[in-house]
């Protein structure tokens, strides 16, 4: 990314601060030559910025996932940088840390694990 490199956290920085949909075009403005304009890119920093706020988007297990506890980010996903996206996403995220109150979540880290593992899980035991 060379030269973009500052805008593109510039960019990551100021939508840490405050999720809204300029940072997150400016972000996509400077990802696309590269193409490179994915949601596991941009929120990528962010979440590990402020795990608190944040919530690192990878889109498939959060799919099966928000299927799986029939939330409407399932249908509402899209490969699309669009701020509606992301604010959903976060919405699952509020929402399945509500439900696992009693684990004592610490953060988005552990919400996003969660997730990943639910989204993941195919009903067969592990052979590990």
């Amino acid at each position: 990314m060379g030269p973009k490199s500052d805008a593109f956290i510039q960019s990551a920085a100021r939508f840490t601060l405050d999720c809204g949909g300029q940072a997150l075009r400016d972000m996509e403005h400077v990802l696309r030559p590269f193409e490179a304009a994915k949601w596991t890119v941009v929120t990528f920093l962010p979440f590990l910025w402020r795990p608190e706020q944040h919530m690192y988007l990878k889109p498939e297990v959060t799919k099966l996932y928000a299927e799986r506890v029939g939330h409407p980010y399932a249908e509402m996903y899209s490969p699309d940088l669009d701020i509606a996206v992301y604010e959903s996403l976060l919405d699952l995220s509020r929402q399945t840390e509500k439900e696992l109150v009693d684990l004592k979540p610490r953060d988005g880290i552990d919400i996003q694990s969660f997730i990943g593992v639910i989204g993941k899980y195919d009903g067969e035991p592990s052979r590990e």
